[in-house]
């Protein structure tokens, strides 16, 4: 069968979807591992490994009608949406209508997805979706989902219809009383998957408590969501947090209002993809709307990673963690500490240098020497020049500093002894250390032979290929674990002997656990 069909192919689990249980093989050598890989994802998710084999085009787009019908043969459809923004053959970011697809064609797919839905007198709402190949104009059926779609909102925001509404009273007997002249299709709509995934990991899922949390509001804004402060997210379920919908008068407009709402949303205790979201967001082929599935890997072909943090973002960073957990000060403190949280404090409450220390979330302390010669403060970074910061300003989540002749803004929030700085959906998150902590925190020089492999996170253990005193390569997989549905495979860091194996297939282990030790050298 995969001869036949030939490369590149694509393997899918037949009971489910959602990019679950699908598997891209380019190379028929790797067809053996990938089917069992998708086999292993179908039975985690669907209870069911039956798989199915189709040609794989890499570069189309995926378009999608929606349909009502009442399984009295009545059926309409409420125009179509385009879903070719991906990961992992996830969809990421939805909208409708689709952006340059030729009228015929356009004409011709909701002909077809009506037609399909009369001739087997469907009585719910659904989706028909299809492969558009934009260079030929041919389209493709691909599949049908006879369920309510997670992308419904921009479908009722430019047509007006409660589909959820509908699908319920279909449900229950009732009769369509829409007829296809009364749907129209307004304006522009798009809608931004808020996962609990890291983009700078291969999206890797993430698990943990909901420490803070601020979703966006205004014309035009929606967000779909069951999840608050104090929510644990864990990896039984999927990783999908919220859906943020945004509607305008044209696809501009749309997406700027789309952008300024993630940029106000802020989630804390765990990560999330808001950065990701806004880089897409951001792109020339999204931009012009030329997008195809590919767009994520064709873009980042060695995965999506986080801008670099800057000085500016830095001197920030040590600001609002001065200004947010300021050190007690003496009655002859200086004329800033004596404007409250308007002003950045002095460290001592008197003219000199006191030295700060200040974790970020990746591991790094940094020495911040900070000078308050009564009228500015100075600070300066680790191997960096001075930087004198004029006034700084902070309300309502909102830091500004003057500084350099310019004014940088961030939004940061406070939680327990720590601040954290967003800028374009990426979070900066900071902890204020004790020189005393500072110095528990530096890493050791000291070197190890052996290393280990460790759960990312909380998970299910399903393959383990390894056995104390086998000899593996870099790259290897060693492990593989189950999490939020999807399989990871674990590989090794380097060339090494397995010291020991701590867990077999089917244990539960939580995130951090030692899994697998090994040694560099012969042990």
């Amino acid at each position: 069968g995969a001869k036949r069909v030939g490369v590149p192919l694509l393997i899918k689990a037949s009971a489910g979807g959602g990019g679950r249980g699908m598997r891209c093989v380019n190379n028929l050598e790797d067809f053996a591992e990938q089917l069992t890989l998708a086999r292993q994802e179908g039975t985690a998710a669907f209870g069911n490994d039956a798989v199915l084999l189709e040609k794989y085009l890499p570069r189309a787009r995926h378009l999608e009608v929606q349909i009502l019908g009442d399984g009295q043969g009545n059926a309409l459809h409420l125009f179509e949406r385009d879903c070719s923004i991906q990961r992992h053959h996830q969809k990421v970011i939805e909208e409708a209508p689709a952006p340059n697809l030729p009228d015929t064609v356009r004409a011709a797919m909701l002909s077809a997805a009506l037609k399909l839905a009369v001739s087997i007198g469907y009585d719910s709402a659904g989706t028909v979706e299809f492969i558009f190949d934009a260079t030929t104009d041919a389209f493709y059926f691909l599949e049908m989902n006879t369920r309510l779609q997670v992308e419904h909102p921009i479908t009722e925001m430019v047509t007006g219809i409660d589909i959820a509404r509908w699908q319920l009273r279909i449900a229950s007997g009732a009769t369509l009383t829409l007829t296809q002249d009364d749907i129209r299709c307004n304006g522009w709509a798009m809608e931004a998957r808020l996962t609990a995934e890291d983009p700078a990991t291969n999206f890797q899922p993430e698990t943990g408590n909901i420490t803070d949390i601020v979703f966006p509001s205004g014309e035009g804004v929606r967000v779909d969501s069951g999840i608050a402060e104090g929510v644990t997210i864990s990896h039984h379920y999927d990783s999908m947090l919220a859906k943020v919908i945004a509607f305008g008068g044209n696809r501009a407009i749309a997406r700027r209002r789309l952008r300024r709402a993630l940029e106000e949303t802020r989630l804390d205790g765990i990560g999330c993809n808001l950065g990701f979201l806004i880089s897409l967001l951001d792109l020339p082929s999204f931009l012009s709307g030329t997008h195809h599935t590919a767009l994520v890997s064709d873009t980042w072909p060695e995965g999506w990673k986080r801008p670099r943090r800057t000085v500016d973002g830095q001197i920030s960073a040590v600001v609002s963690a001065l200004q947010a957990f300021p050190p007690t000060v003496p009655d002859n403190a200086s004329p800033w500490h004596s404007l409250g949280a308007w002003r950045v404090t002095t460290p001592l409450g008197r003219s000199g240098t006191a030295t700060h220390y200040l974790h970020d979330d990746n591991g790094i302390v940094t020495a911040a020497a900070v000078n308050d010669d009564g009228g500015q403060i100075t600070i300066r970074l680790e191997d960096t020049d001075a930087h004198i910061v004029e006034a700084a300003h902070w309300a309502d989540d909102i830091l500004a500093l003057t500084y350099a002749n310019k004014i940088e803004m961030h939004v940061a929030r406070v939680h327990n002894r720590s601040v954290t700085l967003w800028r374009d959906g990426n979070p900066h998150r900071i902890e204020v250390l004790t020189p005393e902590e500072a110095l528990l925190d530096k890493p050791g020089d000291a070197a190890c032979d052996s290393t280990a492999i460790i759960a990312p996170m909380p998970g299910l253990v399903i393959d383990v290929r390894v056995s104390p005193g086998d000899m593996v390569m870099a790259g290897d997989t060693i492990l593989v674990l189950e999490a939020m549905k999807l399989l990871q495979n674990l590989n090794s860091p380097r060339d090494a002997t397995v010291l020991e194996v701590r867990y077999e297939a089917g244990d539960t282990v939580e995130g951090g656990a030692i899994l697998v030790t090994f040694v560099t050298k012969e042990p």
